[in-house]
This record gives structure tokens, C-alpha cells and sequence, in this order.
């Protein structure tokens, strides 16, 4: 009689929870085998951070931070635009620009003893001036005619407004002296030297010929020159009080003194 194995069940009671648990549970893919390979996924990261940079730093050298409104202080005697042009911040970065060469090309500008700039990060910047001391006002004979002022370091600057100088001098022929040049060291001496011998003295002509001049209380002209060496002046000025002594004693009466050349002085009838 033929035999079958027939195995062995389970007759004890199985619920659900066992059937599920026996179940085999379902295959997930893992990362590697779902969407892009790690190698383009780095990539692809990499390529999206250079993008960012890219935008950040057009977005850093752009208009947003280039200066563009240069607001000035304390210019009394010095165009505001003259300031500006020279500070040369306009469309500067306002991170990047250099405030300390800004302020020295400022302060090379005549009539400025010194500047300070200052920048905001709303590329906003402000540059106070220290004006330098009027020494003197040039003007010419002829109404209308160009007014320039000169500092004590000689700085010769083109007079828009009414600035309080020590001196005024009235050019009897030629011209002003030269906008942005330095005045000539022997004229530039004298008038630094008259201004402390005879402070009462504020008006002055000037000619090529006989350099600086001014009338006296006798109504004289005093022929002065110009200092060719420190003291000049103070020697030129004894001559005239000596030689003023000697006419009013002899009752002469004169019109002009001439002491440009100290040891050889003559006065005109």
C-alpha cells in the first residue's frame, strides 16, 4: 500500500496580527537606486552655490552701494562742486573707496587746510572743511573785473562770495593772480610781513613795477616792492619813517616815496 508524508499542522487558533506577521514586508529601494547618482546630486549643489555667489556679488558691485549723493560742510569761499570733483567719491563703492586719499585731494584744493569724509553704508557721504584763513582779497581797477583770495600758505582761489580777508589789494595793471597757482613767495612774504608791522593798514595796489603800495596819513604813496628776504619789509618801513622825518622837518612836500630798494630809497615831488 503506497504512503504519503503528509507534514505536520498547526491546529492551534492563528489571528490576524500572526498572519500579518509572517508576511514578507515589502522591498524599499534605498537612496543610491532612486533618483540621481550622489556624484550628479554634488554637482548639481555645487553649480546652485556658484549661481547664489555669482548674483550676490553682482548685487554687491552694483548701484546700491556706488556713492552717489556728497553732501558738504563748511565751505565758505569754496564751491561745493570744485569739493566734490575733487574728492573723486562719486560712483565710488561705499565699501571699498579710500576716505583718507578722498580727504588729501580735498585738502590740496586752495583755500582747504584740511577735510574729513565720512561714508554711510546708504552710500551717503559728507566731507566737512576746514577753510583756510583769508590772507587777502585781489581784485582789479575795472568794475566787473575777476576777484580772487589768497591764504596765509598762498593758495589762490576764485572768489564767488564775500570772504573776510585781512588785506584787500587792488591790481593797478595785469591780472589777478592765477587760480590754482601758488602766489610768487616774494609777494606772498611781504604781505604776511605787513600784516603784522602796520595791522591798520588793509588796503594795498599792487604793479609789476613797483610791487606793493599804499598811501600813508601824509597822502603819500609808499612804494613798497616785495620782500626778497624774511625782514624786508621791517627794514623798508624804517627807511620810510626816516626819510618821512627828514622831509616833514625840511618841509618838503612830496607825493611819492619810493623804498623798494632799502639802501638806495628817493622820494617824487
Amino acid at each position: 500500500m503506497e504512503q504519503r508524508y503528509r507534514p505536520k499542522r498547526d491546529y492551534r487558533s492563528r489571528t490576524r496580527f500572526d498572519v500579518a506577521a509572517t508576511r514578507r514586508p515589502p522591498r524599499f529601494r534605498s537612496a543610491s537606486q532612486v533618483g540621481l547618482p550622489p556624484i550628479r546630486k554634488g554637482l548639481l549643489v555645487t553649480i546652485l552655490l556658484v549661481v547664489l555667489a555669482l548674483l550676490l556679488l553682482v548685487w554687491f558691485m552694483g548701484s546700491d552701494f556706488r556713492i552717489q549723493n556728497v553732501q558738504v560742510e563748511n565751505n565758505q569761499g569754496v564751491p561745493v562742486a570744485q569739493i566734490v570733483g575733487a574728492s573723486g567719491l562719486i560712483g565710488e563703492h561705499t565699501i571699498l573707496v579710500d576716505l583718507d586719499a578722498a580727504a588729501r585731494r580735498v585738502d590740496d584744493l586752495p583755500g582747504v587746510d584740511a577735510a574729513r569724509v565720512t561714508c554711510t553704508w546708504q552710500a551717503q557721504c559728507v566731507i566737512v572743511v576746514q577753510v583756510s584763513e583769508a590772507l587777502a582779497i585781489w581784485q582789479g581797477v575795472s568794475a566787473g573785473s575777476t576777484k580772487v583770495w589768497v591764504d596765509r600758505q598762498g593758495k589762490v582761489q576764485r572768489a564767488l562770495e564775500e570772504i573776510p580777508a585781512k588785506l584787500t589789494i587792488r591790481v593797478e595793471e595785469g591780472e589777478v593772480p592765477v587760480v590754482g597757482a601758488p602766489l610768487d613767495t616774494k609777494l606772498l612774504r611781504g604781505l604776511n610781513e605787513l600784516l603784522v608791522l602796520q595791522p591798520k593798514v588793509t588796503r594795498y595796489d599792487y604793479s609789476r613795477q613797483y610791487g606793493l603800495m599804499y598811501t600813508d596819513e601824509h597822502g603819500w604813496q609808499i612804494r613798497l616792492g616785495v620782500a626778497e628776504r624774511d625782514g624786508a619789509m621791517s627794514q623798508k618801513l624804517e627807511v620810510v619813517r626816516q626819510l618821512s622825518t627828514q622831509l616833514i622837518a625840511n618841509e618838503v612836500s612830496a607825493t611819492v616815496l619810493d623804498v623798494r630798494f632799502a639802501e638806495a630809497p628817493y622820494y617824487v615831488k
